[in-house]
């Protein structure tokens, strides 16, 4: 997700969860990262990246120009439950973003955090009025069980 997203140009910042469990991605396997050696324990390889570059970018067209659903494309991207190639080297780009947003989200800078806990608090509470929308009309309209006051 967090490949197509970026390269949609929208900004995903998911909250984690489990985070101590998360795993980061480097580039270089032989890069010493010091403490974050542990965290950086998966390896992106750009060669799948570069050997689907066209399809990624035509992909992530086809999904801006509304010529293919966002859904259909996660669909088309795995195949009896293993990605496929496209999909694969999706995923390797993706998580060069997603250590990204790890690294960002753990960061001494605690606004970062306070925007994805933002953007949670403001999705939940989308659901929670959504939730509580028939017994305001029904308060706001005094209707009750069909039938108006």
């Amino acid at each position: 997700m967090f490949g197509l997203l970026e390269l949609l140009g929208i900004s995903y910042r998911p909250a984690l969860a489990d985070l101590p469990d998360q795993k980061g991605w480097r580039i270089r396997p032989d890069a010493d990262y010091g403490p974050l050696n542990t965290f950086a324990r998966g390896r992106i390889d750009l060669g799948k990246i570069r050997r689907n570059w066209e399809d990624i970018l035509r992909v992530v067209a086809s999904i801006y120009t509304g010529t293919v659903r966002a859904y259909d494309v996660v669909t088309m991207l795995q195949r009896d439950g293993h990605p496929t190639a496209l999909g694969e080297a999706i995923a390797a780009y993706g998580r060069i973003f997603k250590s990204l947003h790890i690294l960002a989200y753990i960061d001494v800078d605690e606004s970062y955090r306070r925007d994805v806990k933002g953007i949670r608090n403001l999705q939940e509470g989308r659901v929670g009025s959504q939730k509580r929308w028939p017994s305001l009309k029904r308060h706001v309209l005094g209707l009750s069980f069909g039938t108006s006051r």
